[in-house]
């Protein structure tokens, strides 16, 4: 099962969970139960630089 299902609201992708459940309920079938998510088990996302300025470098616009 991927990580971001593992971890539940409000840590999951939301409108996945939210189709996971439509979908459920439309075939009949219970949600599963999940363990609460143990961030013990996992190292920490890494710090990544959004935009770093390098090859591809995008510059900023009014708008963004």
């Amino acid at each position: 099962m991927a990580r971001w299902l593992r971890r539940g609201e409000p840590f999951a992708y939301h409108w996945g969970l939210v189709t996971a459940r439509k979908h459920l309920r439309e075939l009949g079938k219970p949600e599963p139960q999940m363990p609460p998510f143990d961030e013990s088990k996992y190292e920490p996302m890494p710090e990544v630089e959004i935009n770093p300025k390098d090859e591809f470098y995008v510059e900023p616009t009014e708008d963004q």
